[in-house]
């Protein structure tokens, strides 16, 4: 596996998490550590956790003393630390406290209670040197705890203290005595001679009682340590793809990206027959009051079919990803619906999982599975097109929530900013959702050949076509985009407010409506608390007939002291709106929502194959190109209509900038996608030199990192940048190569037996033990491996 010399300033990630693959995982009861390398207080080489915030910090870190002087702050070492060998439960360090002394120090998370490692100490100078080792830990604790104190315990000395209900328990191996430094420490002293070398290993455990965390301790710090090393480097080496691109920041930023999502893996057979993922896994995550993991907020309630498949584009060499997703969704199911959010704690949904499931497991599943997971899937995607989800059958069926559209801060079905209009998703017709849907009917075809089946082909075949006309029809012409509409008038008609009031009464309105539309009535409390607002919206159908719609406080969303709530019907007039139950300061509008409204989504469309190349290239020279590119990437919203809030809608959001980006590949737009990779490498590298970490959305036009802290969504898309260059397909047994490598240099993918240089549209491929083999030009190859 490659070595690196990762130090403060280059791009770096240092999360440790239990690892799945390597054993089990508690997902009810999970402690993440996080290796600083400068510290903060005291600045020192600081192992630290809060144990999902059952303390207010928990930090283990080495002092060196040597004749008399005595270091802990890495700026002081001789020579400042390095990380070397990354993976999502280990990492090693090389540094030199002082000059002679070399020392790497190995960290492991064994367990989701307990981490271990390793110090080796090596005299390279020509004096012998006395060395005196504190492993000093500092315990700030919540509740009725105690701080870290030097204890003896079982045979020996131990580290001990406690936080909110956790024994904590540092043993360290060699006999160590209490240590001297100005932190409770374990120590030990060496006597040097010139080349020789010194060991020792440590292990902390936090569990409910002192004796079981240091019996856990104990085992871990005296395990057989090179055999655990060797087992995490074969299975890391199975799943993990290497580049040398000739840009060593990106190199680090692939392979730090590929860590961290599988970092956020974990297990819990209990509930889900196969590894899960969370969409973080913090210091902060990870402690269940109630013990089962069913409480666990939204960023750990469950895998969506989207985050699922930028997991698998995150990591493009881990052949049994989409196997476990697809089994955990089959798990799910109940009346033809794979649920939108299966969880490891059984969280249910009971909303429909977003159609993109047969597109992701297509790549890799091996026959048996997809001939288990064919009717299914099958049944899943009928079930978009019934007439409870497409009630005017006309192949757009509607999105049940916000949340299943994966761009729920869009300024068109926002429900919770304060600028938001608020418009209910039963009631839009979504290019993005047609577009789903339509690839995953293509998908659905490819399924179908590959198990020789072909009874269903052909209603597979007219859904597909029914559903690309669909799409097509919200083209706008003259804007050169394609456009949300209404559900029942299918009009994309710009907003207008009818009127504003104040406080309770029947009011006429100022403006009425252009055409045809549905309203959503908005109330602005005075205060931040809710109300119980009921009324009465009195008007003209379309046919001129007099019409009333009653609202009731059901029919309300409120966020932060406003309220929304959308018409069941289309109004052509308005005669009035009798409102009760708001305060007199209590502002209430009326207006018709805005279909013109525009966010990336809008150009799924082109990610799905639909327009005819020259619409395509409308859509991407006039509209994506000119309006939205900035220069770290696609945002949310153009910038030129983008709201003020949330911040995110001017941020760029990666999983909707790779799918925009295959859209770009699949149009020709081969150098554009690649501009577009460097754009978002730019901004994810930025932030992890900054702030040694992912974020899940990245500021356009600064870089700067927006919402949660390595969250799934701010991991660089490895498997785009694959497509990129022209690889796409990279598997154990086969490879198919295209077009060619946009970047002016070659890039290099190692993966497995396999070595891969793509340069322009030269192919070389080597395996191990056998001679390369080199291909030229653009045309696509399949390659079987031997």
């Amino acid at each position: 596996m490659q070595i690196w010399n990762l130090s403060e300033g280059d791009p770096l990630h240092l999360t440790l998490s239990a690892d799945p693959r390597l054993g089990p995982t508690d997902y009810a009861n999970d402690v993440t550590w996080e290796l600083s390398l400068r510290g903060e207080d005291p600045p020192a080489l600081a192992l630290f956790t809060t144990f999902g915030l059952r303390a207010r910090r928990m930090q283990f870190f080495p002092v060196f003393s040597r004749g008399g002087q005595s270091v802990i702050d890495p700026a002081a070492f001789h020579r400042a630390p390095k990380v070397t060998r990354i993976y999502p439960n280990y990492l090693e360090v090389h540094f030199a406290p002082f000059e002679g002394i070399e020392v790497r120090a190995e960290y492991c998370v064994v367990g989701s209670q307990v981490v271990a490692g390793r110090l080796h100490l090596v005299n390279q100078s020509v004096l012998p040197h006395n060395l005196r080792l504190d492993w000093a830990g500092v315990l700030n604790p919540l509740g009725s705890g105690e701080g870290m104190a030097v204890l003896p315990t079982g045979l020996g000395l131990a580290m001990q203290g406690r936080s909110d209900g956790l024994a904590v328990v540092c043993f360290l191996t060699g006999g160590a005595q209490a240590g001297k430094s100005a932190y409770p420490a374990l120590s030990l002293l060496y006597e040097l001679y010139p080349g020789s070398h010194a060991e020792t290993a440590w292990a902390v455990a936090a569990r409910p009682g002192t004796e079981e965390a240091f019996q856990m301790a104990q085992e871990a710090a005296n395990r057989l340590w090179e055999a655990e090393l060797a087992r995490i480097e074969l299975c890391n080496a199975a799943d993990v793809v290497e580049i040398s691109s000739g840009e060593p920041e990106w190199d680090a930023a692939l392979a730090l990206g590929q860590r961290a999502a599988l970092g956020l893996r974990m297990a819990n057979p209990s509930q889900l027959p196969a590894p899960s993922f969370v969409l973080t896994r913090r210091i902060d995550q990870g402690a269940s009051a109630r013990g089962d993991g069913s409480d666990h907020p939204y960023l750990w309630a469950g895998q969506t079919a989207f985050d699922s498949w930028y997991l698998s584009v995150l990591l493009p060499g881990m052949t049994s990803l989409e196997k476990d997703l697809l089994r955990n969704f089959l798990a799910s199911a109940q009346d033809a619906r794979l649920d939108f959010r299966p969880g490891l704690g059984g969280q249910r949904t009971r909303s429909l999982a977003q159609p993109l499931l047969a597109e992701m497991v297509l790549r890799l599943a091996p026959p048996a599975l997809l001939e288990e997971a064919y009717p299914a899937l099958l049944q899943h995607f009928k079930a978009w097109l019934s007439a409870e989800r497409d009630a005017d059958g006309d192949g757009l069926p509607e999105w049940e929530h916000p949340l299943q559209s994966a761009l729920e801060s869009s300024p068109m079905i926002d429900r919770w900013s304060a600028s938001a209009q608020g418009l209910d998703t039963a009631w839009v017709e979504s290019p993005a959702l047609g577009a789903m849907l339509y690839r995953e009917a293509l998908a659905l075809e490819k399924v179908n050949r590959r198990l020789g089946w072909s009874a269903d082909l052909p209603w597979l075949r007219t859904q597909a076509e029914r559903i690309r006309r669909a799409v097509e029809e919200t083209w706008d012409k003259r804007a050169r985009i394609y456009r949300y509409r209404d559900a029942q008038t299918h009009l994309s008609r710009a907003g207008k407010a009818l009127g504003t009031f104040k406080g309770a009464g029947v009011f006429t309105v100022q403006r009425q409506p252009a055409a045809l539309t549905r309203l959503i009535i908005q109330v602005e409390a005075a205060s931040e608390s809710t109300r119980a607002v009921v009324g009465l919206i009195s008007g003209l159908d379309e046919a001129g007939q007099r019409i009333e719609e009653p609202f009731a406080p059901r029919d309300f969303t409120w966020s932060l002291g406003r309220a929304r709530a959308t018409t069941r019907q289309v109004f052509s007039r308005v005669n009035q709106i009798e409102v009760n139950g708001v305060m007199p300061e209590d502002r209430v509008r009326l207006v018709c929502p805005d279909f013109t409204l525009e966010d990336l989504s809008l150009f799924l469309p082109l990610w799905a194959g639909i327009p005819e190349p020259s619409r395509a290239r409308l859509l991407v020279e006039k509209r994506l190109l000119k309006d939205f590119l900035q220069p770290f990437g696609l945002p949310v919203c153009p910038p030129a209509r983008c709201p003020a809030e949330p911040v995110e809608l001017a941020c760029v959001a990666l999983p909707w900038n790779v799918l925009i980006g295959e859209g770009l590949l699949a149009a020709g737009f081969r150098q554009e996608a690649a501009d577009l990779l460097e754009r978002l490498m730019g901004a994810v590298v930025g932030n992890l030199k900054r702030e040694r970490g992912f974020r899940q959305y990245y500021h356009a036009v600064s870089g700067l990192g927006v919402g949660e802290r390595n969250h799934l969504w701010g991991m660089p898309p490895l498997g785009f940048f694959l497509r990129v260059i022209g690889l796409e397909l990279l598997s154990p047994s086969e490879i198919v190569v295209g077009g060619f490598n946009p970047f002016p240099w070659p890039i290099t993918v190692k993966y497995q037996r396999i070595k891969i240089t793509r340069e322009g549209d030269r192919t070389t491929l080597t395996l191990a033990g056998r001679p390369p083999l080199v291909i030229t030009g653009q045309d696509v190859q399949r390659i079987s491996l031997p």
